[in-house]
């Protein structure tokens, strides 16, 4: 039998050989991290969006309920309104939007040290409008309200509307 040269066993991969192998798999796994932090990062913007879009709808879907019930009072503008509850003991709540910090909220009082509850984070605007009427004795009253907000997070953005007629009118004096 012939021994094999020198030259030609291999024993292994070479030191150029195991660098290389072990640069393309860095950069592979450099990759593979940026791409699953970019997913990561969508879908946390995502889920941000989704929350903030399904409490405005809830929040907007509590407030035209309430409007329904109840009967809206002479003192509103276009970020903010008061309605006074139906049912067997009447609370006024004021509905108002705060641009400073994105929020739709709820007080139950007109103290305004009073507790305000937070319907919708997110919110860039937020508008009412009234549309006037007259009820029975043909006294000027509220025949409509129409709410408008916009929800916006990250490169999201989505515009919610609805209107509502109360049951209840408050005469304007």
């Amino acid at each position: 039998m012939r021994p094999i040269p020198l030259h030609r066993r291999r024993r292994g991969f070479g030191l150029v050989e195991a660098l290389l192998s072990l640069t393309i798999s860095a950069m592979l796994l450099t990759a593979i991290s940026a791409a699953f932090a970019a997913s990561a990062g969508a879908i946390r913007t995502n889920d941000r969006f989704f929350q903030a879009t399904q409490t405005a709808r809830v929040g907007l879907h509590h407030l035209l309920s309430e409007i329904r019930t109840g009967a809206v009072d002479e003192a509103w503008d276009a970020h903010e309104i008061t309605l006074i509850t139906g049912g067997a003991t009447p609370e006024e709540r004021i509905y108002r939007y705060l641009p400073d910090k994105d929020q739709l909220v709820m007080i139950l009082s007109a103290d305004p040290t009073a507790h305000q509850y937070i319907l919708a984070r997110d919110v860039t605007d937020l508008s009412f409008s009234v549309d006037m009427g007259t009820d029975y004795n043909n006294a000027p009253c509220v025949a409509r309200v129409n709410v408008s907000l916009s929800v916006h997070v990250g490169d999201n953005d989505i515009r919610l509307s609805g209107a509502a007629a109360p049951r209840r009118n408050l005469i304007y004096k």
